[in-house]
């Protein structure tokens, strides 16, 4: 077949005000050329890790913002001041931008109402300058979509070489045997700037409630993020370290019911209006008190397990023996499938809670404002549906309205998900939830918007029907394959493999290419399959091949859409 090459249209934007500091003309060029910020197609090349030993560049800054990749922890950013800097005395925080050559023709990043060394407050006008060369530490934003910022409460890390005031606390609150309460903090955070940070460090103590980094991450981020609680407020603990501030290198070395001792800043982090109160990056473990797993409220207790929950209608009875609009103290496991979806997908993204219904067959239970797994928010309108077997843990109610009674699950959310439905009567007998794929009749077909992924989840094992193996693998590239909801594909970038496996032998292998507005993700017809060869149209890719195993990998050297493959649907075909 004909290759075809595509190019792409840039477009030039006009100079336009920004909106969430001063009225200055755009500091930097926006790649997406559209302001939408959040579905850029183009692959990001970063420059750094992000980390205080390996920061980000400002483009590499920039690109995450615009990309809507930008991390949503703290992160590490070089550059030098290239404008005047706006220092407010009275706050003690300071406006000003860096661009990675120090000149405002350059991409330019805002750090917005920042603060100075190791967190303290500004107290001169001429504290900083411009030329000076700085390592930024704080969260990258989108304000308003339209400008890319580090959002308020920011600090230098490092000014000129000097990172004075970010290895040892200038004071400390509380003691290792003497530690605060989590209600104690919290009140001080409550009464701190929308994000500020605190120029003390403070031993907190709690029980880990929820441990919100998941178990395959831990030894590649080498932190942990977690939950802790006193049975009266809760906060989290951001990048945690190890005891003596040593890496965490596996799963399992703190867990749910962890009695702990943490020293750490206080910062009151607000996001989307939501205030989330935190110790900062850089705290770590300083005591470690082993606990017996979900720690239990002042007077109540754990009902069930995860291994071993109630079924709904054991959670009803519960429930029935309530007064009127009580809650219990007890918090439960309870097992059920997804019978209802009531919060809409919009409200679901809006709100980042769900409020949905399970049932056991018998018996029905609402599950009120549920988070995801890990009770972490829900991002996506289609990470629970009808059909889903979950597993949630939450206090239990007894909701009554006009003389009608609601059982519901509060304060709530999904612990684990045993399968994932079709959309189907969860009543339906053995409803299967997988393998995926349709069998043809000399072959199989599959779309990839029916493998039920979250938006951004990574791709790796996906077990189809006749016994064939889709496995997924990031290669050279630090980005894995990832499911989109933009374009309902699965995206491979440069260095990615696909690897299928067969009981029987496989003779061709064709991939249904997704778009967007750049084009046509099929990058450009440098893709191999081994053992065998490629041909490519507008929006298929042809492989050819021989045997039960094919592994088909991305080798573009292009970025953009170009570089990518978007795979929306494969169809393997079988050797005659």
């Amino acid at each position: 077949m004909k290759k075809i090459f595509y190019s792409m249209l840039m477009l030039a934007m006009a100079a336009f005000t920004l909106t969430s500091c001063s009225d200055v003309p755009m500091p930097y060029d926006n790649p997406n050329g559209n302001g939408n910020g959040g579905n850029s197609d183009t692959p990001i090349e970063i420059v750094g890790e992000g980390t205080s030993e390996s920061p980000y560049n400002v483009e590499s800054a920039l690109q995450l913002i615009t990309s809507g990749e930008a991390p949503d922890e703290e992160v590490y950013v070089n550059g030098i001041i290239s404008q005047d800097p706006e220092i407010d005395t009275s706050y003690g925080n300071a406006t000003y931008y860096i661009s990675d050559d120090g000149t405002t023709t350059a991409k330019q990043l805002e750090v917005y109402r920042g603060y100075s060394l190791g967190g303290k407050k500004f107290t001169s006008k001429d504290a900083i300058k411009m030329g000076d060369k700085v390592i930024v530490r704080g969260k990258l934003v989108y304000y308003n979509n339209r400008t890319p910022e580090f959002t308020q409460g920011s600090q230098i890390y490092s000014l000129n070489g000097t990172t004075e005031g970010n290895d040892t606390p200038a004071q400390t609150i509380g003691t290792i045997d003497a530690p605060k309460t989590v209600s104690e903090v919290v009140a001080i955070i409550d009464k701190m700037e929308d994000n500020g940070l605190s120029t003390e460090f403070y031993y907190v103590k709690g029980t880990i409630k929820t441990i919100k980094t998941d178990a395959s991450k831990i030894s590649q981020y080498k932190n942990i993020d977690y939950v802790i609680t006193d049975g009266q407020k809760e906060m989290t603990v951001f990048r945690g370290k190890n005891l003596d501030n040593t890496d965490f290198t596996a799963a399992g070395q703190i867990d749910v019911g962890d009695e702990v001792v943490v020293l750490g800043q206080l910062q009151k982090y607000v996001k989307d209006g939501n205030v989330t109160p935190e110790l900062a990056q850089g705290n770590y473990l300083v005591k470690l008190t082993k606990g017996q797993g979900t720690p239990q409220t002042p007077e109540g207790k754990t009902i069930g397990s995860l291994e071993n929950p109630k079924d709904v209608t054991d959670v009803v009875k519960l429930i029935e023996a309530l007064a009127d609009n009580g809650t219990s103290t007890d918090q439960v496991y309870v097992k059920g499938k997804v019978k209802e979806v009531i919060t809409t997908p919009d409200n679901i993204v809006k709100y980042k809670n769900c409020d949905f219904v399970i049932t056991d067959g018998t018996s029905d239970v609402k599950v009120f404002r549920g988070k995801y797994l890990n009770n972490t928010d829900f991002t996506a309108g289609d990470q629970i549906a009808v059909g889903d077997e979950v597993v949630v843990l939450g206090k239990y109610m007894k909701y009554v309205k006009n003389g009608e009674t609601t059982p519901e699950i509060t304060e709530g959310y999904i612990a684990k998900f045993i399968s994932h439905g079709s959309g189907q009567d969860p009543q339906t007998p053995d409803t299967p939830s997988g393998p995926y794929g349709t069998l043809t009749e000399n072959g199989v077909t599959l779309q990839t918007i029916d493998l039920n992924m979250a938006n951004q989840e990574e791709a790796t094992t996906i077990q189809l029907v006749d016994n064939i193996t889709l496995t997924f693998d990031k290669g050279s590239n630090k980005n894995a394959p990832k499911y989109y909801n933009t374009g309902t594909s699965i995206r491979m970038y440069p260095g990615n493999s696909l690897t299928i496996t067969a009981a029987k032998n496989i003779m061709e292998v064709d991939i249904e290419c997704g778009s967007s507005n750049q084009g046509i993700g099929n990058a450009s017809g440098d893709v191999t399959a081994e053992p065998g060869g490629v041909q490519w149209g507008e929006s298929t890719i042809y492989a050819f091949t021989q045997g039960k195993q094919v592994v088909i990998t991305n080798t573009s050297q292009k970025t953009g859409i170009q570089s990518q493959i978007y795979i929306k649907g494969i169809t393997i075909k079988y050797a005659q």
